[in-house]
Formats: C-alpha cells, sequence, structure tokens
C-alpha cells in the first residue's frame, strides 16, 4: 500500500489516502490524487507544483 495526495483544483492538498493504487486512490476520491515519496512529509493545506509539496506560510501572530 502506498500514501498520496488528495488535491483540489488548485493544488492544494485536501486529504491523504492509503490505497493499492493511483487508479484506486482516485476512483475512491474521485479527486486528482500524487504519490507521496517514502519520507516525505505532506499535510493538509500543502501545496502541488512541478513534482514538489510545499508547506503554507507560517501566519505571525503579532506580539503584544
Amino acid at each position: 500500500m502506498k500514501t498520496y495526495a488528495v488535491l483540489n483544483n488548485q493544488s492544494k492538498v485536501v486529504n491523504t489516502i492509503v490505497a493499492n493504487s493511483l487508479d484506486v486512490a482516485e476512483s475512491v476520491t474521485s479527486s486528482y490524487c500524487v504519490l507521496i515519496p517514502l519520507g516525505t512529509f505532506v499535510d493538509i493545506g500543502y501545496t502541488y507544483a512541478d513534482s514538489t509539496f510545499t508547506a503554507p506560510p507560517v501566519e505571525e501572530t503579532p506580539a503584544e
């Protein structure tokens, strides 16, 4: 079994799924999916472009 990122139409990760194949992952989710390479951390909110997952920017809270 492999882990796939489920992407929305803006290439943002909206979920992850474990499936036997890309075909199964896309069939079950009715979405575009991408294999997450072993050892790569991907979470909801990451973006996918040019074969790379990128974490969202960290929001800084203003100091009081």
